[in-house]
């Protein structure tokens, strides 16, 4: 028998969904690729922008150009990038939306389509906790958040998997990359994270996730950070990938932007 406090909650949904319906009607949101104004089947990205995505297909596929790019780094169980990064395309503009223009909701719905994509993959399989990367704290003040955290939280929506954002830290403020060579990022980074609680992680497999993998830097230095715990695992996994196919990368990253 449904309660009347069930019923209530029902009512409540059904009114927080009609108000929301209107709230679109009156002022729809923008796709942030195009500009244009959001019909009410479409979520945080118009079709057409969505369907001109450049993705990756690594579904299922071992030694792809995201694992390799740290080949002879650091051991990793897996790695994947559901879309690529080119500069002035449609995954350009939409990572700079939610990175730059408080489109916080746009990542966690991306983190979430992420998810969904790989279902039946098996790629979460043994996976303990995904764990985003941290942001400097001059850089979350500024943004309000961090863009893999909401990366993290619709991945996690997808999969059941819980999101541990306390147990990797940036201890260390880095400045901005996007200037940097191969070796001034493996250096910038150097050093920056530590664990506050390596009997927390011991023994476990952790997802990495971040937004963008460039020359894999960042996520080389968190594993870094972590290597000596007993009995870790660390896997990757990113929104998008940069460079090129066969894994090489230009002395100046300066063109990619990010």
């Amino acid at each position: 028998m449904t309660t009347f406090s069930e019923h209530l909650r029902r009512a409540f949904g059904e009114a927080k969904g009609l108000a929301r319906d209107f709230r679109r009607l009156i002022l729809p949101p923008l796709c942030p690729v195009c500009q244009r104004k959001l019909a009410l089947h479409e979520e945080h990205l118009c079709s057409d922008c969505f369907e001109q995505l450049p993705f990756t297909h690594f579904r299922g596929k071992s030694n792809n150009p995201t694992e390799r790019i740290f080949l002879g780094l650091t051991p990793l169980e897996k790695g994947h990038s559901y879309i690529y990064y080119y500069p002035g395309s449609a995954s350009s503009q939409l990572i700079k939306a939610f990175k730059y223009h408080r489109r916080a909701e746009t990542a966690a719905f991306l983190g979430r389509l992420m998810g969904e994509d790989l279902e039946g993959s098996h790629f979460f399989d043994g996976i303990d906790a995904i764990v985003p990367v941290p942001l400097a704290r001059k850089r979350l003040h500024e943004r309000g958040y961090n863009q893999s955290e909401r990366l993290a939280r619709g991945l996690a929506q997808a999969t059941g998997i819980e999101v541990w954002d306390d147990v990797l830290i940036r201890h260390r403020e880095t400045p901005s990359q996007t200037h940097f060579t191969y070796l001034q990022r493996r250096e910038n980074v150097k050093d920056a994270f530590r664990c506050p609680c390596p009997d927390r992680v011991s023994g476990k497999h952790l997802l990495l996730i971040d937004d963008v993998v460039t020359t894999g830097a960042t996520l080389l230095a968190c594993c870094e950070s972590m290597k000596e715990i007993p009995g870790i695992r660390f896997s990757v996994i990113t929104l998008a990938l940069t460079g090129s196919a066969d894994n090489t990368f230009p002395s100046s990253l300066h063109s990619f932007g990010i």
